[in-house]
């Protein structure tokens, strides 16, 4: 059987009450306070159990700094299908829509290199990508 995977940026309420039950482990905070800051959600959902496997959030600047990528989360059996791939190639073009310069994140050691394959660059742990 192969996998079918929906992405959308309509966060309905109820698909915020899911987001707000996950953990963010590694920020150390409550996904709750982090949606209620946030600018842009995107989940993945599989079609075949329309469970939520994955999400990206991005939390707001102002133009003229970049964007920041706070948070993304695939699920563990999920991992490795090109999910995390497409979440982030969705905010990469949600922050240039939006005239962003630069795209940034704080990429663990595990995702560094992940998010090098996705054109993000700098130095240490703290990456970015610019967009114009």
């Amino acid at each position: 059987m192969s996998l079918s995977i929906s992405f959308t940026s309509d966060i309905t309420p109820s698909i915020k009450e899911v987001i707000k039950t996950f953990p963010l482990i590694d920020s150390g905070q409550n996904a709750k306070e982090i949606i209620e800051k946030s600018e842009y959600i995107e989940v993945a959902i599989d079609n075949s159990t329309k469970k939520i496997v994955g999400y990206l959030i991005l939390e707001p600047k102002s133009l003229d700094q970049p964007i920041n990528l706070h948070y993304i989360e695939v699920c563990g059996e999920y991992r490795h299908q090109n999910i995390g791939s497409y979440l982030v190639a969705h905010a990469i073009s949600y922050a240039r829509e939006k005239r962003y310069d630069r795209l940034s994140c704080m990429a663990t050691n595990e995702s560094k290199e992940f998010f090098q394959k996705m054109g993000f660059a700098g130095e240490n742990n703290i990456l970015e990508i610019r967009l114009r």
